[in-house]
C-alpha cells in the first residue's frame, strides 16, 4: 500500500521534545493497542516506529506513560481526561511499530482531538518548552520574554534518490533550535546544558514520534558564539525587553519511503476473487 503520511516531521520533532507521541489511529475502550507507529495497511513494511522514546526509557524493565485527550479548546493545559497507563515490556522493542498496556484502557481518545501518549514522569527539559513560530534570528523581529524557553524547528530542504525500482527515499535536514533568555541568573552555561539534554530526548526516538522510517543526528549541539548578538553582523539578539537570547542548533537527518509505481504488482493490492 502507498505510504499516505498523516503527520508532517515537524510536528513529530516538536511532540518529542515535549516527551510525547501523538496516536496515529483512536483507541477504543477496552484496548490495550495503543498505537503511535504509523502503519500502512496490513503490510508493515514501511511503518514508521512511534514508540522507541518509551522503550528507550524504560531501562529494560518496565514503563510508566501517561494517554491524554486534549480538551475542545486545543490551548495548552486543556485536557479533557488521562490515565496513567504501564507498558508492556514483552511487546516493547525496535520491531514493534506501536505499544501496549498491561491493562484494559478506561477511555477512549482520537486523533481528532490529538491525543497522545507522554512519559510518566515527563523530563524536565520537556515540562518548561514552548514551541516558537517565527525565527527570532532574523531581522525586525523582536520577541517576547515569554517565547522562552522554547524551540524553534525549521527545514533545511529535501533530496529525493531513487532506492530501488520500487520505492525512493525523501531525506530531508531540520535544525531544532533551542533558546532561552538570560535573565533572573539563567547564563549561557545552562543553556547549554538544556541543550544537551534536548539532544538526549531526540536521540532516543530514531523514528521521531512515528513521523519518519528513521533519522539521526548530524551535529551535536552547537551553541552560539556570542550570546545575545551576532557578531559577524554587528547585531543584537534580544527581546522586547531588551534581554539577551542564548541559543544552540541541533541539525538532524530524516528519512521517508516514497513508493513508485514501476512495478504495480508489488504496490497495488491484489483485484479481489470474484
Amino acid at each position: 500500500m502507498r505510504p499516505a503520511y498523516s503527520l508532517t516531521i515537524e510536528e513529530g520533532i516538536r511532540n518529542l521534545c515535549l516527551g510525547r507521541s501523538l496516536l496515529k489511529r483512536d483507541i477504543a475502550v477496552g484496548d490495550k493497542l495503543i498505537p503511535v507507529g504509523m502503519t500502512f495497511g496490513a503490510d508493515n513494511a514501511y511503518a514508521c516506529p512511534g514508540g522507541l522514546l518509551f522503550y528507550n526509557n524504560s531501562l529494560g524493565t518496565y514503563c510508566n506513560a501517561t494517554l491524554v485527550q486534549p480538551g475542545e479548546s486545543n490551548t495548552p493545559g486543556d485536557i479533557a481526561y488521562s490515565e496513567k497507563v504501564k507498558l508492556d515490556w514483552n511487546k516493547m522493542s525496535t520491531k514493534h511499530y506501536d505499544l501496549y498496556s498491561t491493562t484494559d484502557l478506561t477511555q477512549k481518545y482520537t486523533v481528532a482531538a490529538g491525543a497522545y501518549l507522554e512519559l510518566d514522569p515527563v523530563p524536565d527539559i520537556c515540562k518548561k518548552l514552548r514551541m516558537i513560530e517565527e525565527d527570532f534570528l532574523a531581522i525586525g523581529i523582536e520577541p517576547a520574554d515569554n517565547w522562552f524557553p522554547g524551540i524553534l524547528v525549521m527545514s533545511m530542504g529535501s533530496a529525493r534518490r531513487q532506492a530501488t525500482n520500487v520505492y525512493d527515499i525523501d531525506t530531508e535536514g531540520f535544525v531544532i533550535r533551542y533558546a532561552d533568555v538570560l535573565i533572573g541568573g539563567t547564563k549561557a552555561l545552562d543553556v547549554k546544558k538544556d541543550l544537551e539534554l534536548l539532544e538526549s530526548v531526540i536521540s532516543e526516538d530514531y523514528g521521531l514520534g512515528g513521523t519518519c522510517q528513521w533519522s539521526e543526528i548530524m551535529r551535536p549541539g552547537v551553541m552560539c558564539p556570542t550570546p545575545g548578538r551576532i557578531a559577524s553582523q554587528n547585531r543584537l539578539i534580544e527581546t522586547a525587553s531588551q534581554s539577551k537570547i542564548c541559543w544552540g542548533d541541533i541539525y538532524i537527518q530524516t528519512h521517508r519511503y516514497r513508493i513508485i509505481d514501476k512495478r504495480p504488482h508489488l504496490t497495488k493490492q491484489p483485484e479481489p476473487t470474484p
